[in-house]
């Protein structure tokens, strides 16, 4: 639903999208340079998430820091030659940033943040079988969860999404700079 606020371009700052959306910059593969660079390129702003963001990269077991600031600053260079010029293109660093519950309700009020329907898409960073996954999945099949950070968020109801509802804890095998564990 487009409302009052939504319509018309966006201002923040000093910049201007002709499209009042903030697409939702989702982590490990999903929002690179790909689909933000094509967001920005369509009026938007384009989000690109810092985390893991060199999962791909051959050293990224051995090396995860430099391994990410390189895939990240890669990313954002082919999101701006993208882009084109046009809209914005953003990073969302979670465990960066300072009052970050007040900075995403800012960011929803002024705009429009869209991050699971960009997933189908071409320019999506996300493999195929991810995408056919989300594409096929019915509304039963979602699930609201606290992310990390403690915001709400929707996620697919899977063996995993029901064990930590469960109040199992689960470590992953390889964390690269994760938020904490305990």
């Amino acid at each position: 639903m487009i409302t009052e606020a939504m319509k018309g371009n966006m201002k923040i700052r000093d910049f201007e999208l002709t499209i009042p959306i903030i697409q939702g910059g989702m982590g490990i593969g999903v929002s690179l340079g790909n689909l933000a660079g094509a967001v920005a390129a369509n009026g938007a702003m384009g989000v690109i998430s810092s985390v893991n963001a060199g999962y791909r990269e051959e050293d990224s077991a051995r090396q995860p820091v430099t391994a990410n600031l390189r895939a990240l600053a890669r990313e954002i260079k082919s999101a701006l030659k993208t882009a084109i010029g046009k809209g914005m293109v953003a990073v969302n660093i979670m465990v960066a940033v300072n009052h970050y519950e007040e900075t995403v309700k800012a960011a929803i009020e002024a705009g429009v943040q869209i991050g699971t329907r960009f997933i189908a898409t071409k320019e999506c960073d996300a493999s195929s079988i991810y995408k056919d996954v989300i594409v096929n999945a019915k509304p039963e099949d979602i699930v609201v969860v606290q992310s990390p950070v403690g915001m709400p968020g929707r996620a697919l109801n899977t063996p995993l999404i029901q064990n930590l509802a469960k109040g199992n804890t689960l470590y992953p095998e390889i964390c690269n700079e994760c938020s904490s564990l305990s």
